[in-house]
């Protein structure tokens, strides 16, 4: 995984080609990575699997990463009587094979994956845990990708999104305009993160705005560090839908959150009385999310409930007709 997710961080056009075997006679899995990316400049090779190593930082700035990958792959593969090769002309890309030893006890096939993955496959709807219509979140970051992948996982939430692909873009709108949460990627050129920051607070652009940092840092600490550096909190990368979420939540203002809680209590709602659960089930899907439905199974139920609740509509197996006799 380390192999692939570098040759496609350092390959900006062209190719990356994974080509798997298996050398049975040896018992060796062999992986071999190819890519058409920057490639390695023949000085830098011994340093390449080298702790907190990165290569050509000039070249590779705008290229997150904390130069522990490598090593510990590479560390991986010699505890499993492995190893890990390169090959690599500058320029023009690298090739990097790993081999390990791996016993094949059965050549019996695990299984089809493709029927795993067709009966496994749901088609529930996904419902972020709130929304905030009236909330405006500014996207810091030079990777037009990473906008595209923030503004999608976010489009439930109905937020106002606006982005900005360097620090100096992001002070240039904040000048402007007024923002409820600033989502600032850390790994930028010209200008980082955390110098992004930096002059945003002193040009107090955003003293009462929450800027969380988006960083690839995953290291044990890497919030409590960010947090002295002056951000709100942090998000890594590559990011988790529910934990931008938990972040997001935490940090915006509470007045300008709806949560599903909160939604569903604002709906009306429509109370059914049946005794099968076959026409239970069909009244469940003919509902949808517009309403809060209700399901009984005798009137009995029905009554008590009525007892403390006005639904906007009754529906009674014996019609299957919307009455509003809960209307008050």
């Amino acid at each position: 995984m380390n192999l692939t997710n570098n040759a496609i961080k350092y390959t900006p056009a062209g190719s990356v080609s994974i080509h798997i075997s298996y050398l049975r006679g040896e018992s060796r899995l062999k992986i071999r990575v190819a890519d058409t990316g920057t490639g390695i400049r023949p000085e830098d090779r011994e340093k390449l699997f080298s702790s907190f190593m990165r290569l050509d930082e000039t070249r590779n700035r705008s290229i997150e990463g904390t130069g522990l990958g490598l090593n510990i792959a590479k560390q991986l593969a010699e505890m499993m009587s492995g190893s890990i090769t390169v090959e690599s002309e500058y320029g023009k890309g690298s090739v990097f094979t790993a081999e390990i030893v791996q016993e094949a006890v059965s050549d019996t096939p695990l299984g089809d994956f493709t029927e795993y993955a067709r009966k496994t496959d749901t088609t529930e709807e996904f419902r972020p845990a709130f929304t905030a219509p009236s909330a405006k979140v500014l996207i810091v970051d030079d990777n037009s990708l990473n906008h595209d992948v923030m503004t999608g996982l976010l489009e439930g939430t109905k937020m106002h999104l606006t982005t900005a692909r360097s620090g100096r873009e992001c002070l240039d709108i904040l000048r402007e305009q007024r923002f409820d949460i600033v989502l600032l990627d850390q790994m930028m050129p010209e200008m980082s993160g955390t110098q992004t920051l930096a002059a945003i607070r002193s040009e107090h652009l955003a003293d009462d705005t929450p800027v969380i940092a988006l960083t690839a840092d995953a290291i044990a600490g890497a919030r409590d560090r960010y947090i002295r550096l002056g951000f709100a909190d942090h998000v890594t990368k590559p990011v988790i839908y529910s934990e931008l979420e938990a972040v997001l939540q935490k940090h915006l203002d509470s007045s300008l959150q709806s949560t599903e809680e909160e939604k569903s209590a604002e709906k009306p709602v429509i109370l059914v009385i049946s005794n099968s659960p076959d026409k239970l089930n069909e009244m469940k899907a003919l509902i949808g999310s517009k309403y809060k439905g209700v399901f009984v199974r005798t009137e009995e139920n029905a009554r008590r409930y009525l007892e403390n609740h006005k639904p906007a509509f009754i529906v009674r197996d014996a019609a299957l007709e919307l009455g509003e006799e809960g209307r008050g």
